[in-house]
């Protein structure tokens, strides 16, 4: 009978033991507090992180305060590239439409074909001025393009559609394919042997690089290379001949550009050096002068 007993009370002890290790197992973990008030999280002590006020705060009579959780706040800055970079993937598909009423001027309508004349006119001009003349500033200063416009518009034709494309690089809502198509079908006609058509050359070349169309790049920047050793670009000479001293600094700028560039294009073939580069010192074209007097046309004389 005790053995009976025995047997009769071990389901029951087994039993008491499964549920205790059941209840251990499903037993909800410890509350984990998730922020402390600012007193205790000074002294690097333990908070219960209490609404109001916690009990080590309460406690000590202390005044207890939390700092607003900044966790799910956006970067504003970041948001604002977010939202920037949808907007232009957003306009990449657009090519056709009109211009902003912001950058055109009262009463100027923007042209979709381009004129030979009136420079002014032409409002990608000024984009180009803006952005890229500032770091290539090869070409004459604005004011002093539009007058060569005027007296010569026939010579500047090819300069004055690579202008507008790139400056339209610049614009929303213009109809960019076909000013890039009118200015690369240009640069294929037989070009007149001048410093424009040399400029023009160089500007395609260093859009077309810096919009990774490395192809399009070189082979503008071979044609510019041919015409202006052709003209003798590389040899001081060439610029000292010229009488006005603002078009004088704008040869000796091209020359320099059409050498920094060669130097850019031949980092990726590993060629460290300029054929460009005259044969001997007395050859060597004049350095740029500031670029605050180049653009104002004031007292421009070169560097030796």
């Amino acid at each position: 009978m005790a053995s009976s007993s025995q047997d009769e009370v071990s389901p029951g002890v087994e039993l008491n033991s499964g549920q205790k290790r059941v209840s251990t197992v499903t037993s909800k973990p410890q509350k984990r507090i998730s922020s402390a008030c600012d007193p205790c999280r000074s002294k690097h002590i333990r908070c219960d992180g209490r609404v109001g006020t916690c009990t080590r705060c309460k406690e000590e009579g202390k005044p207890c305060h939390y700092t607003k959780s900044r966790r799910g706040i956006r970067n504003p800055k970041k948001t604002s590239l977010k939202k920037e970079e949808a907007s232009v993937n957003g306009r990449d598909g657009t090519t056709e439409g009109t211009p902003s009423p912001d950058l055109a001027g009262p009463g100027i309508p923007f042209p979709q074909v381009i004129p030979s004349t009136a420079c002014s006119t032409i409002h990608p001009f000024d984009l180009y001025y803006a952005h890229f003349h500032v770091a290539h500033s090869w070409l004459p200063p604005k004011k002093k393009l539009e007058d060569l416009c005027k007296t010569q518009p026939e010579n500047l034709r090819f300069l004055v559609a690579t202008v507008t494309y790139i400056g339209s690089l610049y614009l929303d809502n213009v109809d960019k394919p076909q000013l890039q198509q009118n200015a690369y079908g240009m640069s294929h006609d037989t070009l007149s042997p001048t410093i424009w058509s040399v400029q023009a050359l160089l500007c395609l070349s260093v859009a077309a690089f810096g919009r990774q169309h490395d192809n399009i790049g070189k082979t503008m920047f071979n044609k510019a290379f041919t015409l202006a050793s052709y003209l003798g670009l590389q040899s001081k000479e060439f610029a000292d001949r010229e009488t006005d001293p603002v078009l004088a600094e704008s040869c000796r700028r091209t020359y320099w550009g059409l050498y920094t560039h060669e130097m850019l294009l031949g980092l990726r073939q590993n060629q460290l050096y300029s054929t460009l580069y005259p044969p001997g010192p007395s050859f060597v074209v004049g350095l740029p002068c500031e670029d605050w007097d180049y653009q104002a046309g004031v007292r421009i004389s070169c560097s030796r």
